[in-house]
């Protein structure tokens, strides 16, 4: 890692207040008609779905878990849709 020995000649970083902008930064764009806008791209559309989903699954799992512990979640309902199902991808 380099050593610094001279700071003599850097220049702090200027932090300005929102009074010291210009005009047509400030407060005033408002008014003047322009509208914040925000644009949604195709990969933040992609994760919104996906946390939709994962947010589905996890209650879903949830609902099952609760199932199991209560001993309901077995039923000759279940039991033959999934005979079906199997017999189903063997065919």
């Amino acid at each position: 890692m380099a050593e610094i020995t001279n700071i003599s000649n850097i220049t702090p970083i200027a932090v300005r207040s929102r009074e010291s902008y210009p005009q047509s930064v400030g407060r005033q764009t408002a008014t003047q008609g322009i509208e914040d806008r925000v644009e949604i791209s195709e990969a933040g559309r992609v994760l919104a779905r996906h946390e939709d989903a994962s947010s589905y699954r996890r209650a879903r799992v949830e609902a099952v878990r609760q199932e199991i512990d209560a001993g309901t979640y077995v039923t000759p309902e279940r039991i033959q849709g999934t005979i079906d199902r199997l017999l189903e991808l063997l065919r």
